[in-house]
């Protein structure tokens, strides 16, 4: 039998039998830094010394060919490590608050963020503030968060006081612009609302000016805002408000936009719930089939909230926050609807309970990695510090099948790192119905496949990216 193989339309065809990994097989995650770690033997430890005072990765991101880790203390300071390899790291800042986002704009401007404070480098290593403590116009900020769209900084600072939203040209040619603030009611449609909990803020990048705030009141219901002019009118989404439904949504805790859609991560007693809307959707959110549930029951861990988004390598990267044993898992979907766990109940070992970061990022080789720093201290064991970091990777972005002949059998084979991509089969091209295929998989050198004896008959299959 002639056997062959060749790309259509981006998608690779072949002539033999085929396999498909299995959905619920584990990613193949290593540790970067951490216990054993050379020459950071454990929580970013100075000269390979260990640093018991790490609670955990706060935010990864990368900038001009480094990756970033911004690592909290137990003294609710802050240190910033950077690495152009992974494994080689260099404290390049330390600051007196926290840091919980990290950015980088399409001018090469990066940020981080935390408090009531925003910190500013065009180089990665100099650093000036960008704001100043004190809240701005209202003292006790505890927290916030920042987002960046184009050339705008958008800011929110959290008080009991009544909550705000600022912004800011990313390159300072202007000082901050007051846009909400909900203990005056200013900007806010629902008038003066103090109390307020937990805010997130995010800028879609596929839609201009347009800006996403979540938050959650003194009655413990999340609530979701947009502005399409840049701040200047917001508008409710009462769906939301009701908790998609009636569904007891406690707060939203991450948004992001993933092939059209909105995402909005959830906290819940029963467990961390997933919604999506389509972005051109906002006119029609009240109604009561808006938003489409994609996740719930906080992926089997109740009393959970989805914590962060990341999208990366067609793939929707999510982890889960709460103040049970979250045994650190990690997760994905192509499609939206459909999750995998990429990684082992704590990535193999017993050390940590959670996460606090994901990030893509390319290696100075060119490779394509997946991040995922580690948050908290084991509970059975107080001295180990679980400030870690794990990769994914390399990452294959463009998968082919081969095909090779031996000894009167034939190998199919694809790269192993082809996340979110499976294999398919179809008797025929003229109607085709692809289905999975479902004969059991090996593994050799880098390489998945199934070697199996040549007989009659023919087939189409294809490596499939859902």
């Amino acid at each position: 039998m002639k056997v062959f193989s060749f790309r259509i339309a981006g998608v690779v065809f072949a002539m033999a039998a085929l396999l498909q990994l299995p959905a619920s097989a584990a990613d193949s995650w290593t540790q970067v830094v951490g216990n054993n770690i050379v020459p950071l033997s454990d929580g970013f430890g100075v000269g390979g010394a260990m640093n018991t005072n790490n609670t955990g990765v706060e935010a990864l991101c990368a900038y001009n060919g480094f990756l970033y880790a911004a690592v909290g203390t137990t003294s609710n300071s802050l240190s910033i490590w950077r690495s152009s390899d992974l494994f080689n790291w260099t404290n390049v800042a330390s600051f007196p608050p926290n840091v919980f986002t990290m950015y980088a704009n399409t001018n090469g401007i990066f940020f981080a963020g935390g408090g009531d404070w925003v910190w500013k480098s065009t180089n990665g290593v100099n650093w000036s503030a960008f704001t100043s403590s004190g809240g701005f116009d209202r003292t006790n900020n505890v927290s916030g968060q920042i987002s960046l769209q184009g050339n705008v900084l958008y800011l929110t600072t959290a008080n009991i006081n009544g909550s705000q939203v600022w912004k800011r040209p990313a390159d300072g040619s202007a000082n901050w612009t007051k846009l909400l603030d909900f203990g005056t009611g200013f900007g806010s449609a629902d008038g003066p609302h103090t109390n307020i909990g937990q805010l997130y803020i995010y800028c879609p990048p596929s839609a201009t000016n347009t800006v996403f705030l979540s938050m959650s009141g003194s009655s413990s219901v999340g609530y979701l805002y947009e502005t399409v002019d840049g701040g200047a009118t917001w508008y409710k989404n009462t769906a939301v408000g009701g908790g998609f439904g009636g569904t007891n949504i406690q707060y939203i805790a991450s948004l992001i936009e993933f092939n059209g859609c909105l995402y909005a991560g959830t906290g819940n007693a029963a467990g961390g719930q997933i919604w999506r809307t389509p972005l051109t959707n906002a006119a029609n959110w009240s109604g009561t089939n808006a938003w489409q549930q994609v996740a719930s029951g906080g992926f089997g861990i109740t009393g959970t909230e989805v914590h962060r988004f990341a999208v990366a390598y067609g793939q929707l990267w999510t982890f889960l926050f709460g103040h049970t044993y979250l045994k650190a898992r990690v997760w994905r979907t192509g499609d939206g609807m459909n999750w995998v766990q990429s990684n082992t109940d704590n990535f193999g070992t017993n050390e940590f309970i959670g996460n606090g970061a994901l990030a893509p990022f390319t290696g100075k080789d060119g490779k394509n990695y997946m991040l995922c720093g580690s948050q908290w201290i084991s509970p059975s064991n107080s001295a180990i510090t679980a400030a870690q970091v794990w990769q994914l990777g390399p990452i294959v972005l463009n998968p082919s099948l081969q095909i090779k002949s031996t000894n009167a059998q034939l190998q199919l084979c694809w790269p192993a790192g082809a996340l979110g991509f499976s294999l398919e089969t179809c008797p025929n091209l003229v109607t085709p119905v692809w289905t999975a295929a479902t004969n059991s998989s090996g593994w050799s050198n880098g390489q998945d496949m199934i070697t199996f004896p040549v007989q009659p008959g023919s087939g189409f299959y294809r490596l499939h990216q859902h």
